[in-house]
């Protein structure tokens, strides 16, 4: 029994450790729809909460950010320089 419960141990840290790759991954490509991107990011962060690690709202939109195309660069530095403080909703309101 010790070996299945191993196993399935295994399984989950493999999981877990998927999910936080395709997040870490994750960047959006040239002519690619911002909302449609956005929703495959909240799937990845699904994924990665269904497989019990936590990323934290703040990290979210940092992740969002640092990997929208370098045509959001304004909409990026007008967010910070007015230290707005979104949640993942609000963020995908404004783009």
């Amino acid at each position: 029994m010790t070996n299945l419960e191993d196993f399935l141990k295994g399984q989950c840290t493999l999981a877990r450790q998927s999910a936080i790759t395709n997040v870490m991954n994750s960047q959006q490509k040239i002519n690619t729809l911002v909302k449609k991107y956005i929703l495959k990011l909240v799937g990845f962060f699904a994924e990665v909460e269904d497989n019990e690690a936590e990323l934290d709202v703040n990290t979210q939109i940092k992740i969002v950010f640092t990997s929208l195309t370098k045509e959001f660069a304004g909409f990026r530095a007008a967010c910070n320089l007015g230290n707005k403080v979104l949640t993942l909703n609000q963020l995908m309101k404004e783009l």
